[in-house]
């Protein structure tokens, strides 16, 4: 006799019949199942009568204490959410056409916006761009707009007292039209989002799935396999493919619907629950004969887990309608152990499921966690008292986004739970410890250590409307199917579910949806199914309902990328294709979204785009093809001619490249328009900035010739551009009569270094004038200028003259500089500075050389003279006559022809200089002169007492001065000077007789040594025979 409360499942082996039961038995079951479906219609009708909802959003961080605070009232965040959506429903997904895509006689495809701003792309940086595209396109648009309203201002000005009184009678109206505007504008928002997810109806499921004797009842989304079970108790397990879905395995489990299904940690074996209240467990790949087995609980099973090495440990769990948590194992002996692990029994058990060594289910209680080793519970979260919301009416749901994760919806409330192990065994799947612990206290010395764990809440949510199914999405987001709170509309419509992503943290809504499936009027949130399946790179879900399954697929870059190029929006298109298509394919949409901007006149962003779509067409890469490259260029050159033929090129044209070098005739077909717009500034840039082997130097020359050669008010600027053409490209002999023409100074120095001036002498004076010409200087005001000024200002011309006094002939340098007269400082320079360098080349304009030493620097003349000789001294001797004060020139030339005595009466006469004529008549040393100097000089007393005063070794001269001194003449100092004069000659008297008497001593001395000399004998030695 079998307990009221509880039993102990028997154990059936399924063989291959897929009748598993007789048919009493399987009366039965269906008088069971009928009963169980007539209890859940109640369920059902109960639920549609409750009608008043809770606050929209409630989140919690529980850091240590499970209090829950609201951060958000029911009116201002439902205020919140209307507001973003246009204060309309979501928008539903009906598989009719819409303005984006085309049904297909059997299949549906439907696009539909976002509500709000969604993250789109799987890469960040991809993400980046095309945020940037969208932000870069409405600044265009805004600039364009703006400047309409500017061009409009003056208008609205004038109007405004008008429009002022039409507005306030008309006040509500145009409140009315900025709501709808704003309406407008979050519409066309939208339409330039492309779309998150992408529908399409699923044809490959068997049609007798969907028909009205058997339907889908639950499912099970592995990475290897789609598992889904039936109301008839069919199990299909499929590849997980949504193409084909090709059968792994079909087998007939139950004898009612199947409530639960689910796998082992590897996806070798499969469990099932059903309503009829057996457990089927199996092999999905290695099916084996008598690898199937049974087991009869006597209640309806809600959920069934597998331990997670049940290959090993053959242990599940299971619970029901009985409200126990029933650990199935083997004893020590090989019999079937069945450990109660729940001992509150407080309602159904709505599900469970284990993440490790943790197990945990909900009822009405709430959630409990149970560390399977130690039976001890972690933690038990209630579930939050609602009054109009029965736990026990909806189904948990459960993923696990990391291996220490969980998050749990259940009617509008969501859980974050963190799992946390600490001890000897912190790995997942240490569940030899399970085994272990289920052991008899005889083999308890065999039992490791287990290790401790802990669970914490760390989130808490509570939404405005129920949940079915839960998924986490991407960047903490969570998809979910929405259904509305209890109410009473819901009695007249049951609306279809929604397809809901919010924020895991904060809950805030980002994108909502409405799935129209079959015959949804008729269903129930229990009768819906959403599960991830297995995709090589985007998140893939399958929506199932009894009537009906659709494919949600989130759409990838490449999506994204033809989404935009459908709908011309070349340019985020452009952004996002690095990622997706290749360098031509992105190229020719650059090269659309850049046409798209010149004809829509969108000049703003046109410079940056053409910058950026061409430079990251990748030519510089050295394997690239020379094919591909020069496709790039040309369409580079295409782009400029087009915008210049529109006269644009003034927005563009610092884009112009250099590298790569494009063809000469753009670079022409660009400096060609500013010459011809006159546009000297922009020319100017271009010219300076442009290597000159890129456009035709000699076109561009001759046309800046030919507009020289108008003398408009444009020849200066643009002979300046020709000059520098010409001096970039080294055509010195074409550049400097320009810069002649222009007086520019740095004419000069180029005709120095390159040694130039002999090819310009036709313009001789013109260059030498140069330094005086270029400062607006005239010839006549040199003369209110220094030597030393004037030398300054003409240094460069006179350098360039003294380097070409051999190969310009001196006489036409002098015959150039003669005339005006003003002209002869240049020349005195010249020659004084070719004389020093050059004198073998002066000496025959020695004679000129002396006038101009005479008028600009007298006091070089002397020199001059005495350095020279090959001027006249003749001439000489008249110029220095001619010119008073010439006294030392004259007497140097007098001394020089011999009349020496003219010279000393000069000195005497105009310089009365004693000193100089002394020593003239030392330098001269002819006794005649001091003759003439003292008879000449005697009645100066001047030079008496000079001559008195000079050094006179003999005497002879004082004598002489003396005895020619005039009886008469008064000199001052006269009897110092005779004593100092007779005191000289009688020390000069004794230094001589010492001076004899020494040098006649020597002399005797020597005279009688030589003497005795000569009178001694020779010795001869004759013992040598040869000698002898």
């Amino acid at each position: 006799m079998k307990p009221k409360n509880y039993t102990s499942p028997q154990k059936v082996k399924l063989n291959k019949d897929p009748k598993l039961l007789d048919i009493n038995e399987e009366n039965e079951v269906k008088d069971f199942d009928r009963k169980q479906q007539d209890k859940i219609s109640e369920e059902k009708h109960l639920a549609n009568t409750q009608y008043k909802k809770n606050p929209v959003i409630q989140t919690d961080r529980i850091p240590s204490s499970p209090t829950h605070s609201v951060i958000s009232s029911n009116k201002d965040i439902k205020k919140y959410i209307y507001d973003n959506n246009d204060n309309t429903s979501p928008q539903l997904v009906q598989p009719t056409m819409n303005r984006d895509q085309s049904l297909d006689k059997d299949n549906v495809v439907v696009e539909s916006p976002t509500k709000h701003k969604i993250n789109c792309d799987t890469e960040e940086q991809a993400v980046e761009e095309e945020e940037d595209a969208i932000e870069e396109e409405n600044t265009a648009k805004n600039f364009e707009q703006d400047s309409e309203e500017d061009s409009e201002e003056d208008d609205t000005d004038e109007s405004s007292e008008d429009e002022a009184d039409s507005n306030s009678e008309d006040g509500d109206d145009d409140d009315d039209d900025d709501d709808e505007e704003e309406e407008e504008e979050e519409e066309e928002e939208e339409e330039d989002q492309p779309p998150l997810l992408h529908y399409s109806r699923i044809k490959s499921f068997p049609k007798s799935l969907f028909s009205a004797r058997d339907s889908i009842s639950a499912c099970y989304f592995h990475s290897k396999f789609f598992a889904y079970g039936t109301h008839s108790g069919v199990l299909y397990i499929v590849e997980p493919t949504t193409e084909k879905f090709t059968p792994i395995l079909t087998l007939k489990c139950h004898r009612s619907s199947i409530l639960c299904i689910t796998t082992d940690s590897t996806g070798s074996y499969f469990a099932t629950a059903s309503i009829d209240g057996t457990i089927v467990i199996g092999s999905i790949f290695e099916r084996r004969e008598n690898d199937t087995i049974a087991y009869d609980f006597k209640r309806p099973l809600n959920s069934v887990v597998l331990s997670t090495d049940y290959k090993t440990t053959r242990i599940f769990m299971s619970g029901g309608n009985a409200g126990n948590v029933v650990m199935s194992t083997k004893n020590w002996l090989g019999n079937r152990l069945d450990i109660n692990l729940n001992k509150t029994q407080a309602g159904p058990i709505l599900g469970i499921y284990m993440l490790h060594d943790v197990l945990f289910w909900m009822n009405d209680l709430g959630i409990t966690f149970v560390d399977i080793h130690t039976k001890k519970v972690l933690l038990t979260t209630k579930f939050p008292e609602d009054h109009y919301i029965r736990p026990d009416l909806y189904k948990p749901y459960v993923c696990f986004p990391e291996n220490d994760r969980i998050i749990i919806s259940w009617s509008s409330y969501i859980w974050f739970f963190k799992l946390s192990i600490f001890g000897t065994d912190s790995s997942p799947g240490g569940n030899t410890h399970l085994m272990n612990s289920l052991l008899s206290s005889a083999a308890s010395t065999l039992k490791s250590s287990v290790s401790d764990k802990k669970i914490e809440q760390e989130n808490f949510l509570k939404c405005d409307f129920l949940i079915n199914s839960i998924s986490s999405f991407k960047d903490d987001q969570l998809l979910m199917l929405a259904f509305p709170l209890p109410s009473e509309d819901l009695k007249k419509s049951t609306p279809p579910p929604e397809l809901k992503i919010i924020e895991s943290i904060t809950g805030e809504e980002i994108y909502t949806d409405q799935i129209i499936s079959k015959n949804f009027q008729n269903l129930t949130i229990n009768d819906y199914h959403l599960g991830r399946v297995a995709s090589e790179t985007n998140s893939n879900f399958i929506f199932i309902s009894p009537n009906d399954s659709i494919l949600i697929e989130e759409l990838s870059l490449k999506n994204h990328y033809d989404w935009y190029i459908e709908r011309s929006k070349f340019d985020r298109a452009w952004k996002i294709g690095k990622y997706v298509v290749d360098d031509r394919q992105r190229l020719q949409v650059g090269l659309q979204y850049i046409q798209q901007l010149t004809e829509q006149e969108y000049w703003l962003n046109l410079p940056n785009t053409i910058l950026d779509v061409f430079r990251e067409a990748n030519i510089d890469d050295d394997n690239i093809e020379s094919e591909y490259k020069n496709f790039v260029i040309s369409s580079w050159e295409t782009v400029i001619l087009d915008i210049l033929n529109r006269d644009k090129i003034d927005i563009i044209i610092n884009s112009v490249p250099e590298s790569p070098q494009l063809s000469s005739y753009v670079y022409d077909s660009l400096l060609e328009h500013y010459l011809n717009t006159r546009n000297t500034k922009i020319f100017h840039e271009l010219i300076h900035k442009w290597a000159t082997d890129i456009f035709t130097t000699a076109k561009i020359e001759d046309l800046l010739e030919e507009i020289i050669s108008t003398k408009s008010d444009y020849q200066k600027d643009f002979s300046d551009e020709l000059i520098y053409l010409y001096l970039k490209q080294k055509k010195f002999l074409k550049a400097i009569p320009h810069m002649i023409r222009l007086k520019y100074p740095e004419a000069l120095t180029l005709l120095y270094e390159q040694n130039l001036f002999v090819q310009f002498s036709n313009y001789f004076l013109d260059i030498i004038l140069i330094p005086i010409s270029s400062k607006n200087i005239q010839l006549q005001d040199l003369e209110r200028f220094s030597l030393e000024k004037i030398q300054q200002i003409f240094k460069p011309s006179i350098s360039l003259l003294v380097q070409n006094c051999r190969s310009i002939p001196l006489n036409i340098i002098i015959n150039y500089l003669s005339e005006p007269k003003e002209l002869k400082v240049i020349l005195f320079l010249f020659l004084k500075e070719v004389s020093e360098s050059e004198p073998l080349l002066t000496a025959p304009f020695e004679d000129d050389i002396l006038e101009l030493y005479a008028r600009y620097e007298r006091d070089a003349l002397l020199g001059l003279l005495k350095n020279k000789s090959s001027y006249d001294i003749e001439k000489a001797i008249k110029l220095c006559t001619a010119n008073p004060g010439n006294y030392s020139e004259l007497i140097y030339l007098w001394g020089r022809i011999g009349e020496t005595k003219k010279a000393l009466s000069l000195i005497i006469d105009k310089l009365n200089d004693p000193e100089l004529a002394i020593g003239f008549v030392k330098q001269w040393g002819d006794p005649s002169l001091w003759e003439f100097m003292i008879s000449y000089s005697m009645d100066k007393p001047k030079f008496v007492h000079a001559l008195l005063n000079f050094p006179d070794e003999s005497g002879k001269t004082y004598l002489e001065v003396i005895k020619e001194i005039p009886n008469n003449m008064e000199l001052d100092d006269l009897q110092p000077t005779l004593l100092r004069i007779e005191k000289e000659n009688s020390v000069s008297l004794k230094v001589n007789n010492n001076i004899f008497k020494i040098v006649n001593d020597d002399t005797s001395e020597y005279a009688n040594e030589f003497l005795k000399i000569r009178n001694m004998g020779k010795l001869f030695d004759i013992t040598n025979e040869d000698q002898v």
